[in-house]
Order: structure tokens, then C-alpha cells, then sequence
């Protein structure tokens, strides 16, 4: 059976990604980190950015956020806390992000679809 339980955030969430024990919810322009305790979300550490989270894509210990119009962001997860590790402006708003291998696929508002290939 499933148990209903919510969370209210204080803005919207545009998207989220579980990893491990923990959920990051991209909610308006913060991403939030919480680890699941006894079936509750207690919040660990946040992340503010300068733009709406469009979307977030999680691959190998780092978070990939597209923010509206400051592009990409990349995260260590790691640790405990979030890191700031990298930005990608591609000069457009970004609405979707997907990191596989070494690659990032970007969706932008120009119906572009960007491939970028990280070293």
C-alpha cells in the first residue's frame, strides 16, 4: 500500500532526482537537498541561484541544473554539502538537461538541442 505524506516547499518545484538516501528538489531558483529519515525529509543543505530551476539530471556523484536563462550548472554531491563546481552559458534559455557518459544533452527555448562533450 502507499502512504500519502507532502511537503510543502515555499515555491514551486520544477523538478527533482533522488540519489542514495537523499532527494534534491529544484524549487523556483534554490536547489534543496534532504535525506529521508523515518520516511520524512529533513533538509540538509540549499543552493541559490540567480534563476528559476528548469531542470535537474543527476550522473556520476554530480547534479546537472538548467537554470531559465544562466544555463547549466554542475554540483558535486560528494560531500555532505553542495559545491558549485562549473557553469555552462549557452546564450539561450535552458529548459531541460540530461548528462549521460560524457556527454550533456541541453534543451534550449530556440528548439535547439546542444551536445556537449566533457573532458
Amino acid at each position: 500500500n502507499l502512504i500519502l505524506k507532502n511537503y510543502q516547499f515555499s515555491g514551486k518545484v520544477f523538478d527533482f532526482i533522488c540519489h542514495n538516501n537523499n532527494i534534491y528538489a529544484g524549487s523556483d531558483n534554490t536547489i534543496v537537498k534532504y535525506e529521508i529519515v523515518n520516511n520524512t525529509l529533513e533538509m540538509k543543505d540549499r543552493l541559490i541561484f540567480f534563476d528559476q530551476i528548469r531542470s535537474v539530471q543527476y550522473y556520476n556523484e554530480k547534479l546537472f541544473i538548467a537554470t531559465a536563462s544562466k544555463g547549466v550548472n554542475i554540483v558535486d554531491i560528494r560531500n555532505s554539502m553542495m559545491n558549485l563546481e562549473d557553469n555552462i552559458q549557452i546564450g539561450a534559455n535552458v529548459n531541460s538537461v540530461f548528462a549521460v557518459y560524457n556527454r550533456l544533452y541541453i534543451g534550449d527555448d530556440q528548439g535547439v538541442i546542444r551536445i556537449y562533450h566533457k573532458n
